[in-house]
């Protein structure tokens, strides 16, 4: 029998994360592999951790989108939005309507656009004009009910002008009922937020009677121009340095 040399182990694969008592060996060939055999069922499990670890997997910090923004479809351009607030300090937030608003929404012919006139003239109001934000138009399963998802870059702004803002151009609702109109937290995960945000985008078009997921959405001139701007140059340094890694390249 070879002899097992002892190694010092840098990444546990994910058949073994979690399992303190698992033991992983190198052999004389320089392979990872189990210190005993893996029995059917251990290989059908790391079967699927292998396709899962092999599947697309989106860093919210470094995008792998390789495409020019111009190139780019509309839910990437969003999604890229969305990650570039998580990266600027930006905050996802959850917004609701009051009944009359809501009302309002359900009857009319373009609803976004509605809201973003409405959002827009409230910022400005308030010296936001600036404001990097983003909003996407959702309807409840259950309750059938719209409100609002998005996020929004604050900066050195008070998020009280923000949050008041935004409750304005939806409705105020007044009252206890009021404290949970608005909600924001820190974006920990950019895409996962994505993903939520627009996992009833479907429902919510054919509720609403709108013939297209662009009219979900509405983004402010400056996160577009700022995410556009990042993006791109992202885009360009992953391209300058896998051209620097290639074959024949001096460091």
């Amino acid at each position: 029998m070879s002899k097992i040399l002892k190694a010092e182990i840098f990444e546990i694969p994910l058949f073994a994360r979690g399992n303190a008592d698992a033991r992983l060996t190198m052999s004389s060939c320089n392979l990872f592999k189990p210190s005993t055999p893996l029995s059917y069922r251990r290989k059908n499990v790391l079967a699927k951790h292998k396709a899962r670890r092999n599947s697309v997997t989106i860093s919210t910090a470094h995008s792998p989108v390789m495409k020019r923004w111009r190139d780019l479809t509309v839910g990437e351009r969003h999604r890229e939005m969305i990650r570039f607030a998580a990266g600027s300090g930006g905050r996802a937030v959850t917004l609701n309507f009051s009944a009359a608003f809501e009302k309002f929404i359900l009857t009319t012919e373009d609803p976004m656009r509605a809201i973003g006139q409405r959002m827009n003239r409230e910022l400005v109001s308030r010296g936001l004009q600036n404001l990097p934000i983003l909003l996407i138009l959702e309807t409840s399963r259950k309750e059938k009910r719209p409100h609002i998802h998005g996020v929004y870059i604050a900066g050195a702004v008070d998020p009280g002008l923000v949050r008041e803002a935004m409750r304005k151009a939806v409705g105020k609702v007044a009252s206890h009922s009021g404290s949970r109109q608005f909600y924001h937290r820190d974006i920990f995960y950019a895409d996962g937020w994505w993903t939520y945000i627009t996992m009833d985008h479907r429902l919510t078009r054919r509720l609403l009677r709108l013939d297209a997921d662009a009219r979900l959405w509405w983004v402010s001139r400056s996160l577009l121009q700022d995410a556009r701007d990042y993006q791109t140059a992202a885009r360009a340094d992953a391209a300058a340095n896998l051209d620097h890694q290639l074959p024949g390249r001096v460091s």
